[in-house]
């Protein structure tokens, strides 16, 4: 979420200009509650450092298979 010249935020809103169904985690160390500040996180899953690599994993297969669903399900 924190980054030089260009917050995580601003950097989601970027890149949803561009692809508004791209698949984004959103990770950070600092930020303890994703929603606090930030009301809306535009569908972006979120992760807090630290932690597992079993956790990053299953949250991209998650996203990954989040996007071969048909439409309505």
């Amino acid at each position: 979420m924190h980054m030089p010249r260009l917050n995580g935020y601003d950097a989601l809103l970027q890149i949803r200009a561009i692809n508004p169904r791209a698949p984004v985690i959103m990770l950070s160390g600092g930020v303890h509650d994703p929603e606090a500040g930030i009301a809306d996180l535009e569908g972006a899953a979120f992760l807090h450092k630290p932690f597992e690599n079993q956790e990053l994993l299953g949250l991209v297969r998650r996203l990954l298979d989040a996007r071969t669903q048909p439409l309505g399900k």
